[in-house]
């Protein structure tokens, strides 16, 4: 499941907008109710498709203060999205003066072993047999350029060996075909 996780500080509360799929965020609510799991008021659920809609219009429509300091989570969301859809959510980002970006994208699977090649192609299928993608992989060189084209510095860009060595137990699930596995952090 892939979601946009924004924690916008206004004048004395931190509000978190939710973006995610229209259809992935209606399930996740029905979850809630049947819960049943009172939601908090700082919590507000944005349906988006990051491919077909403007997520800058969508979070306004929602309340979002575009003038604020913003901090974005765009965890499990990057690789399913295409280039496109990537740099306008970049850009929509990068105008919100004093924001940072944290999200996770996997490196081409040229740059893996044989053997977590197979891994990453079992995946690929599995993937591609519930109707999902994974259409986007980046080298670490060609993120960071992309994060400067956008207007961000201060990028951190660490790999899952660096993940797992920094994490460690916390991360000890992960599985090896997550070797290609990099989560960045930048602000603008």
């Amino acid at each position: 499941m892939s979601y946009f996780r924004i924690r916008s500080k206004l004048p004395l509360e931190i509000r978190i907008y939710e973006v995610d799929h229209p259809a992935t965020q209606a399930w996740k609510l029905e979850r809630l109710a049947e819960a049943p799991i009172a939601l908090p008021p700082w919590l507000v659920f944005v349906p988006a498709d990051f491919e077909r809609d403007d997520v800058g219009e969508k979070l306004l429509a929602a309340g979002f203060q575009q003038n604020s300091p913003a901090f974005f989570t765009w965890l499990g969301v990057v690789p399913y999205l295409t280039q496109d859809a990537i740099g306008r959510t970049l850009d929509y980002i990068s105008s919100i003066q004093n924001s940072e970006v944290v999200f996770d994208y996997m490196e081409p699977p040229e740059a893996f072993s044989a053997e977590l090649r197979q891994i990453e192609k079992t995946r690929a299928e599995q993937l591609e047999k519930i109707g999902e993608r994974s259409d986007s992989r980046f080298e670490p060189a060609a993120m960071a350029a992309i994060l400067r084209s956008h207007g961000f510095c201060a990028i951190e860009d660490i790999n899952f060996q660096q993940i797992a060595s920094r994490f460690g137990p916390a991360v000890q699930g992960l599985a090896p075909g997550h070797a290609g596995l990099h989560v960045v952090h930048a602000k603008h």
